[in-house]
């Protein structure tokens, strides 16, 4: 009966008897449209309108594998596959039919699957708007899927366990010191399948040229996907709301006192003014925000005092500042500025939100919190003692996230997406438009599949680490909108 079944996924007919586990069984025909984002034979990304019935899908699928000549860049000697897909296809991932279809349009052998759930694919267009859908990158098992049927060990830090993460090894050429690796957390998928997060390791035989059998599978929480390719290119998009301060007074994450003009004052002083400057004009061009905070802010935060070089503080100085009088001169000026602010963090630099300040008496008054940093991996003694700080002890000049000395800049974000944000490319991975923000779904039922693509976005951040103990090491959280990087 299984053969049988299969048999008939295949020529997209199905016998009226059988209802696939996945949702929806009705077959009808429908459009596939199809474009070359690059000629990697690795990779493509299928964008699916999440009411889709699964058996429909599958009948794109089918032509995928039939009409080789729509699939340009399929790559069939593979043993290995990387499957992402969005949160309204969770259940999908476990149902063999499925998966036994999927892996049929680009897979000839025994294949090693990671399948995880992410917030959203990556925008494929200006729009900045995040997809939904399916993302596949194919390679080597040994290569690609390090230590891929070892279990996972929870991550030794303090507090409640961490979700689920992906940690993509990046090719060379990106910094001085040491490998650099992004961490991306998975999607919460508690209303889907009751867990935290979705991550399967799992292996399927090859039985003929259009039919898998599962032979067996585990859950992990973590896992590494060793990127092929070229250094890669990171970008974010910012708008300095002041100029770089020095630190004066901070504990852990919560600043009190920075330097303007020789003379030491409370941190959000200076930012207090800037904000409301920034929130009247974009209300006067129509451009608020309709999330969130009325005006996000980003601490851009230096290497500790001693170790900022001229060229460096020459890159902070330069960053372009934008009158606010409208969405389209904001994302130009915040693209302008995305190479520098890129070239700070793979620098040492850390990128961190303000998530509470201002107000308060004595010396509680005008401190700033900022989000703590979020890692996978194991933090040092002083990063995990500094982790549940709160403002409530006295101001004191002590080292930990922060330290005196050290320069502090705060920016925003557009609004909207940067015009020509250039994130279209082969392998992309970023922060998705907005922190809570939906994502598209296509008119109608077709089904697009973008060649040469795989890409991913967090609603919540990615990490950047860069491996070794020196001083000045990458290590930064991205959780800033439109922020991504491309190989």
């Amino acid at each position: 009966m299984a053969s049988l079944v299969l048999a008939s996924l295949r020529r997209g007919v199905l016998p009226r008897a059988f209802s696939p586990s996945f949702p929806g069984s009705c077959l009808q025909p429908r459009s596939l449209s199809t474009k070359t984002v690059s000629n990697d034979a690795s990779r493509f990304t299928l964008v699916v309108p999440p009411n889709l019935k699964g058996a429909a899908v599958i009948e794109h699928l089918r032509k995928l594998r039939d009409h080789q000549g729509h699939a340009p860049t399929l790559s069939f000697g593979s043993d290995a596959a990387v499957v992402l897909a969005t949160p309204a296809f969770t259940r999908w991932l476990t149902d063999e039919s499925f998966m036994s279809a999927l892996l049929a349009t680009f897979a000839s052998q025994d294949v090693q699957v990671l399948a995880g759930v992410v917030d959203d694919l990556h925008p494929l267009t200006d729009s900045g708007s995040p997809l939904a859908g399916f993302s596949i990158l194919q390679g080597s098992a040994e290569t690609l899927l390090p230590s891929l049927g070892t279990p996972s060990s929870p991550p030794q830090i303090r507090g409640p366990p961490l979700q689920g993460s992906l940690q993509f090894s990046l090719p060379g050429g990106v910094t001085r010191e040491g490998p650099l690796s992004l961490n991306m957390p998975l999607a919460n998928t508690v209303f889907q399948n009751g867990r935290e997060s979705t991550l399967l390791a799992s292996s399927w035989k090859s039985q003929s040229q259009t039919t898998f059998t599962l032979a067996n599978t585990i859950e992990k929480t973590r896992q590494e996907i060793a990127l092929p390719g070229g250094a890669p290119s990171l970008s974010v998009p910012l708008i300095p709301v002041t100029p770089r301060r020095k630190i004066l007074g901070c504990l852990g994450n919560i600043i009190s006192q920075i330097e303007i003009d020789g003379v030491g004052v409370p941190a959000s002083t200076e930012l207090e003014n800037e904000v409301q400057v920034v929130y009247d004009r974009r209300a006067a061009a129509g451009n608020l925000n309709s999330e969130g905070m009325p005006v996000d802010i980003w601490a851009l935060v230096s290497t500790p005092h001693g170790t900022v070089t001229p060229k460096i503080e020459s890159i902070m100085d330069g960053l372009e500042a934008a009158e606010f009088d409208g969405p389209e001169e904001e994302g130009a000026v915040a693209q302008r500025n995305s190479a520098s602010v890129a070239k700070l963090l793979l620098s040492g630099f850390q990128l961190h939100r303000i998530t509470s300040g201002g107000g308060g008496w004595d010396k509680r008054r005008g401190r700033l919190s900022l989000d703590p940093t979020w890692s996978t991996s194991e933090l040092t003694p002083d990063e995990t003692m500094f982790l549940n700080l709160s403002d409530s002890g006295p101001a004191i000049l002590q080292r930990g996230l922060l330290s005196p000395g050290s320069y502090i800049q705060f920016l925003t974000c557009p609004n909207h997406p940067p015009a020509h944000m250039g994130g279209v490319g082969s392998l992309v991975l970023g922060t998705s438009a907005t922190r809570g923000g939906e994502v598209v779904v296509p008119d109608g039922e077709d089904v697009s599949c973008f060649w040469g693509h795989f890409g991913a976005s967090s609603k919540r951040h990615f990490f950047l680490e860069e491996a070794g103990g020196h001083e000045g090491r990458v290590r930064t959280q991205v959780d800033s909108p439109f922020s991504y990087l491309i190989v």
